[in-house]
């Protein structure tokens, strides 16, 4: 869409929000939305037609797609102002991932894991081993800061270096003051594990 303008980009975008909203998932419909707007803003200078022109295209699809929704996103509404969800800081932040286990993002199996034949170590750590064992590994992490320093565009580098560092401090919730500021945006204080 950044490229060229026209219909076909628009409407690429239009579905992609569709879908994104048929997922079912209201949270991952916001993260999606938020990362998406980031991402359109930042890339808004040097767009075919200008700058204006590609954020009113961006608009106009973001709304088609939240549109298209409407068939889940108005019952859902309905859901929200009639459920009985906690709205409260403690359930909000509930199922943070604790600061203790981040080394086990680079070893999977530092807290345990599933018992099976070939691993007899339970698993020890908080929660449940399939919420808390998030492993990236160290090649992903080599890559991830070969990318960091040596990749191109510089802008869209930064960018989602920022969106890694700024996603894990929100994951570790109460353990950095971020938290408390996204708590205070009314439709996400619904979600749970930010």
């Amino acid at each position: 869409m950044r490229a060229r303008s026209g219909a076909p980009p628009v409407a690429g975008v239009a579905v992609a929000v569709t879908m994104c909203v048929l997922a079912g998932s209201p949270q991952m419909l916001a993260r999606g939305l938020l990362l998406g707007g980031v991402f359109t803003i930042s890339r808004a200078r040097g767009a075919a037609g200008g700058g204006g022109h590609f954020l009113l295209r961006a608009g106009l699809a973001t709304g088609l797609g939240l549109g298209a929704g409407g068939i889940l996103l108005v019952p859902l509404a309905e859901l929200v102002r009639l459920g009985a969800r906690p709205t409260d800081f403690a359930f909000f932040t509930s199922g943070s991932f604790p600061v203790a286990q981040l080394p086990s993002v680079i070893f999977p199996n530092l807290y345990g894991s599933w018992r099976t034949a070939a691993n007899s170590m339970p698993y020890f750590g908080e929660f449940f081993v399939s919420d808390m064992v998030v492993h990236l590994g160290a090649g992903a992490l080599l890559l991830a800061v070969v990318g960091l320093l040596e990749g191109h565009p510089r802008g869209l580098r930064w960018l989602l270096g920022g969106t890694a560092l700024v996603a894990t401090a929100l994951a570790l919730g109460e353990a950095t003051p971020l938290i408390r500021a996204l708590y205070l945006v009314p439709p996400l204080r619904f979600f749970r594990v930010p």
